[in-house]
């Protein structure tokens, strides 16, 4: 018998049906990363925009510029084309939002989004209205290979008007992203 004048010993703790979430070890890739998209979805206006394609053209305009070019080029270099193109007819698309207001683009910079090691990254094709095929295909090569290397520059990241993501290798056929 324990003496009235000592308290009782603590009962052991219930087991728990569901372990304790552990905080896990994040890199600098993924922080910035959340806290860009948290602070874009927070400040940001969005809107999704859906028209489903048949790509079909795309693709056989993809083995045609193949067949005349010593670079490898991809259905994201024919899209980064397409979207500088229409980004130069339709200027407003281009537009950002910063500070509270709407700013006219002068440069028309395409950002891809890759799937890093750590992280997703977003390395930007400058003037990407300005390049031929095979340099948007030279360029999206370099920074790709750099982006999963872990090597790019701050200024590789920074100053893209347009986004896209091409997530149709994996079977995706539809993606409504939050902005960068």
């Amino acid at each position: 018998p324990i003496p009235a004048s000592q308290p009782a010993p603590a009962s052991p703790p219930a087991a728990s049906a569901e372990p304790a979430p552990l905080a896990v070890p994040i890199s600098n890739t993924w922080r910035i990363m959340a806290e860009r998209t948290t602070l874009a979805w927070t400040t940001t206006p969005h809107f999704f925009l859906q028209r489903r394609a048949l790509a079909g053209a795309l693709l056989a305009w993809q083995r045609s510029a193949q067949s005349r070019s010593e670079a490898k080029i991809t259905a994201s270099d024919l899209l980064v084309m397409l979207c500088a193109r229409a980004l130069v007819r339709h200027p407003q698309v281009n537009y950002t939002w910063q500070n509270g207001g709407i700013v006219d683009s002068p440069a028309v910079n395409i950002g891809l989004a890759v799937a890093a090691a750590d992280g997703l990254v977003v390395p930007v094709i400058r003037r990407a209205d300005r390049l031929s095929l095979a340099e948007i295909a030279r360029a999206r090569t370099d920074l790709v290979a750099r982006a999963r290397a872990g090597r790019l520059r701050l200024d590789d990241v920074t100053g893209g008007t347009f986004t896209i993501s091409n997530l149709g290798m994996f079977g995706v056929e539809r993606f409504l992203a939050i902005l960068n």
